[in-house]
């Protein structure tokens, strides 16, 4: 508090409310975050009756990618957007997956994300 004081006139500080420090986040926390936008995605999906899961690997991925140690989880979104949602855009629109399919994504080191589309026990990489 005494930086905030040595570096702002009191006039501006007497306009603030409330001084909120937030602390930088855990691993853990991040992976939860990951966990809850995956699950909104899950319920988009849902309407087209498919059903997508994330191996561990593809969590941790999107969550390491998706952390900035100054702006916190905010860039996790736009991860998930440009790694998950456009490429599982791109096989919807090439119909490479339909309404009713189940795909599994995987990540591995080098070639990214992998979806294995699962029929009848028996899986089909993408």
């Amino acid at each position: 508090m005494d930086d905030v004081k040595d570096s702002f006139k009191p006039e501006f500080i007497n306009r603030l409310d409330e001084i909120i420090i937030f602390n930088p986040l855990s691993r853990e926390v991040i992976t939860k975050i990951v966990d809850i936008q995956i699950e909104r995605m899950k319920g988009f999906l849902r309407s087209k009756q498919i059903d997508i899961t994330l191996s561990k690997e593809a969590k941790e991925a999107l969550a390491i990618k998706g952390y900035d140690p100054i702006y916190g989880a905010r860039p996790l979104k736009r991860v998930i957007q440009t790694d998950i949602l456009n490429l599982l855009a791109t096989k919807l629109l090439e119909r490479a997956i339909v309404d009713g399919d189940k795909v599994e994504i995987d990540y591995h080191h080098g070639t990214g994300m992998t979806f294995h589309k699962v029929i009848d026990a028996a899986e089909v990489v993408f």
